[in-house]
């Protein structure tokens, strides 16, 4: 089994593990017959997926959990019946599920994971260009504490820097789809999913999260659709 696999329990890296996927899809593509590597893979798959780290996966934008498991569930499917004619289609299909998924998976990680609570501090200042006032609100800090936050040594801690992980995550799904102001609105306005609640008062509650983030995204890939 490859290390990058190994890494899909706990999304370590979905980056690499799509990679790897990646590759195996072009070795079947490019094989007269499926090769016996990509039929080990989605076995060796089905072994790690067993094991998944639920505390992990649930932070994951469920749109992609959803495009992730449906294209595992048709390798599975192609990998249980090899002799049908159409197992080949069936096994390539849900390899590039499972690819595109977790590569959108990486690139949702980088923003939260790979950069510091100042670094996203920075990131929020930059991709959404509203007063800092606005910013600092959904943040729920004075302006003061958030242009020390940006311009000098103090960088968040604690409660203030989960909520700079999670407005972060949460600005990289509206951005695509509102303009800077429309993404303030977005953490401003009671929502009916939320039991008329606003999304910014739900920012430090962990359990809240998943439901915040695919609020988020769903807004995104209604756009897309």
């Amino acid at each position: 089994m490859s290390a990058a696999l190994e890494s899909l329990v706990e999304l370590t890296d979905p980056a690499a593990v799509a990679a790897e996927i990646g590759r195996i899809n072009s070795l079947v593509g490019g094989s007269p017959e499926v090769p016996a590597e990509a039929w080990q893979l989605v076995s060796e798959m089905e072994s790690r997926l067993e094991g998944l780290a639920v505390s992990r996966w649930q932070t994951i934008d469920p749109y992609l959990q959803a495009v992730f498991l449906r294209g595992y569930a048709q390798a599975s499917k192609a990998l249980k019946n090899q002799g049908d004619p159409d197992a080949r289609r069936l096994l390539r299909l849900g390899l590039e599920r499972m690819r595109h998924a977790l590569e959108e998976i990486g690139q949702a990680s980088q923003v939260s994971d790979g950069l510091s609570p100042k670094e996203l501090v920075r990131w929020l200042s930059r991709i959404v260009p509203v007063p800092q006032q606005e910013l600092s609100d959904v943040l729920g800090v004075e302006r003061r504490k958030f242009q020390r936050w940006l311009n000098e040594s103090p960088k968040p801690e604690g409660d203030d820097a989960l909520r700079v992980a999670v407005v972060a995550r949460i600005v990289n799904q509206l951005r695509h789809s509102f303009t800077p102001v429309g993404v303030i609105r977005w953490f401003n306005r009671p929502r009916a999913e939320l039991k008329g609640k606003k999304p910014k008062s739900l920012l430090t509650r962990v359990e809240d999260l998943p439901r915040l983030v695919g609020l988020a995204s769903a807004v995104r890939h209604s756009d897309a659709t």
